[in-house]
């Protein structure tokens, strides 16, 4: 699971760098982008993208490492994996565990439209002119024949 991954990046790196970005590995960058535009800011735990109908997409996600009691955030994450939380929610993917922190802490929501369960991936974000996220298997497809 990615979300192992990330913890290990969270635990390992949080005091050697005030933010720790995750981009999913089918991100595809489409042009420069200024990074510090997508951060969070001093009081929000990360920024990545809560679409409201469809949750939360974690193609996409910052960490602020300088949070007020990040270890606790970074010991619950992981909880929800290892005391099997995560199987009890209704849909159990590391972007509901996000979507799930957002309702508890603040976070900066990358989404930029209305809504709609028309809405998936980096459609409608503020990411979308720098980012393309080919999550799903049909993603995956249409990835590799751009390659």
């Amino acid at each position: 699971k990615k979300a192992f991954c990330i913890w290990y990046a969270l635990k390992n790196y949080q005091d050697k760098y005030k933010f720790i970005i995750w981009p999913d590995t089918d991100v595809l960058i489409k042009k420069n982008l200024n990074v510090s535009e997508f951060l969070p800011t001093q009081d929000q735990i990360f920024s990545t993208i809560i679409h409201g109908e469809h949750g939360c997409d974690s193609g996409f996600v910052a960490f602020n490492t300088d949070y007020p009691n990040f270890d606790k955030f970074v010991d619950e994450y992981i909880d929800y994996y290892l005391s099997g939380r995560i199987y009890q929610m209704h849909n159990p993917w590391d972007a509901y565990i996000l979507e799930d922190f957002s309702k508890r802490m603040p976070v900066k929501n990358l989404f930029s439209g209305k809504p709609s369960k028309e809405d998936c991936g980096f459609q409608n974000t503020l990411l979308d002119p720098y980012l393309d996220h080919y999550w799903g298997k049909k993603g995956k497809i249409e990835l590799e024949s751009k390659s």
